[in-house]
């Protein structure tokens, strides 16, 4: 009697610890604006836009973009991911054969605001940028540890300007 007690107690403790796991999740799930899984799907974006503020027939680039803040993290590890994929710059004359999910990741956060394409590539010591542009970029990503070391500055810079912007808010 007693152990059947004690196997009807454990059973109770274990269904009871599924369904605060299950609680868990589901907040979690609805504290969250967009699918989870969003950045999952970054490889299969095909098209996105060539400036802020125009809208793009894309449900992955969407999802992402309901609410960036999100993404952010994955979209910071997904920088050095070198997988090639099609490049989903529309109408861009720059269009590239060799891009890559990283360099997606990369463009996802200039396009959200979260980081400056600019300063990046002026901390980065990008050479040409100027005269070259984008394909500047293409060029000095491509070399042996780069594509880290721009993970690492776009890590700093979001770092940096979330501090700040926790500052503002107290000075207010």
């Amino acid at each position: 009697m007693i152990r059947l007690a004690a196997v009807l107690v454990m059973a109770s403790a274990v269904a009871c610890a599924a369904e605060q796991t299950d609680l868990r999740s589901t907040q979690i799930r609805e504290d969250r604006p967009f699918d989870a899984q969003a950045c999952d799907h970054v490889a299969e974006i095909r098209n996105i836009p060539p400036k802020q503020g125009v809208l793009v027939n894309d449900p992955h680039y969407n999802a992402l973009k309901t609410d960036p803040r999100w993404a952010k993290n994955c979209l910071l590890d997904l920088i050095t991911n070198d997988a090639p994929m099609k490049d989903p710059r529309l109408s861009e004359p720059t269009k590239v054969d060799g891009f890559v999910v990283g360099d997606l990741a990369f463009f996802l956060l200039s396009d959200f605001e979260l980081v400056s394409y600019d300063a990046i590539m002026v901390k980065a010591d990008v050479p040409d940028r100027e005269d070259r542009g984008v394909l500047a970029y293409f060029e000095w990503v491509k070399k042996p540890g780069n594509r880290s070391k721009l993970q690492a500055l776009c890590r700093e810079w979001i770092a940096k300007n979330e501090i700040e912007a926790k500052s503002k808010t107290k000075d207010r």
